[in-house]
């Protein structure tokens, strides 16, 4: 690649042995907008910058991205299966399936990423067959595993999202103990932008001008209790969908969100319309992907202490 016209960054380092006289091709990671892209380095390893975003460029990636939906046209015409292990911090409800989510177990050199498996669906969502092991059991909260996948797909915001193989099943690798799973956590910061809510919501959407891929679409909180509320949806217009909404206070500001935890729906129906709360949990938000508009901020799981081993 002709790199004259590129603006120049952070140094980075490539996968795999010293860059060759004559360019070596590589696969990078943004920090940023975590697109993965490929490139050449020419023999004195001039830094750059991503091609997406124009943030700075200083990890790799091992795992290719898709012809279209690279941050340039990649050369890639069939791209191998590769495995990627991640702890499991969400199973949420999402359109006829579930929506998977979280982070690779990380090192000293490569720190924990956020994952978001998705399907060739326009809707992107992980079907019940899809999310199964080879022994039929569907995979749950905080279990740790092996999910086969072709490369990354990043859709707008959701800069998280790499496409699985469906061809392959899941591997169960055990489940993540609580000091793991305290180790996902991420440093207390807004979530996203505030300011914008709906009728029902408090701090609950961002609209479209404002999505910035740098700042992803995944957020794994500490939170020292919440409220769940759960009955109609808008019963002063005739939505009388049963939702359930959690109320909390996070890093100076007060949210109302939609739940699509599969686990904590259950428990509301069970006890039925009225408001409960819990006290410190762990939390994973998610921001959705755009609908009219506005993406919208979801509590995708809702993490008891006791849910986790020791």
């Amino acid at each position: 690649m002709n790199t004259s016209g590129m603006q120049y960054g952070a140094i980075i380092s490539p996968i795999g042995d010293g860059v060759t006289a004559d360019g070596a091709k590589r696969w990078f990671l943004c920090e940023g907008c975590r697109s993965i892209f490929d490139t050449y380095l020419s023999v004195d390893n001039r830094p750059i910058r991503c091609p997406r975003c124009h943030g700075l460029v200083s990890r790799v990636s091992a795992i290719p991205p898709s012809p279209e939906g690279s941050a340039r046209q990649c050369e890639v015409k069939h791209a191998s299966t590769r495995v990627t292990r991640i702890i499991c911090l969400a199973t949420s409800r999402k359109c006829s399936g579930r929506c998977i989510a979280g982070k690779t177990l990380g090192s000293e050199s490569f720190g924990a990423v956020w994952v978001r498996p998705v399907s060739g669906r326009p809707s992107h969502e992980i079907s019940d067959q899809e999310r199964r092991y080879a022994n039929g059991h569907a995979v749950k909260l905080l279990e740790i595993l092996d999910v086969p996948c072709l490369y990354a797909q990043p859709d707008r915001h959701q800069s998280e999202n790499i496409l699985i193989d469906d061809r392959c099943c899941w591997t169960y690798r055990g489940t993540a103990t609580s000091g793991l799973v305290t180790r996902c956590v991420d440093e207390p910061e807004p979530l996203w932008t505030t300011g914008y809510s709906t009728l029902h919501g408090r701090n609950d959407r961002v609209p479209e001008h404002l999505l910035d891929p740098g700042k992803g679409s995944l957020r794994f909180i500490a939170l020292n209790g919440l409220t769940l509320d759960a009955g109609p949806k808008a019963p002063q217009f005739g939505n009388q969908k049963f939702v359930v909404r959690a109320s909390f206070d996070y890093a100076g500001s007060c949210y109302t969100l939609d739940v699509t935890d599969p686990i904590w729906e259950s428990e509301c129906c069970r006890r039925g319309q009225g408001r409960f709360s819990l006290g410190p949990v762990l939390a994973c938000i998610s921001l959705g992907t755009l609908w009219e508009g506005y993406a919208y901020k979801l509590v995708a799981s809702i993490i008891e202490p006791s849910m986790t081993t020791r």
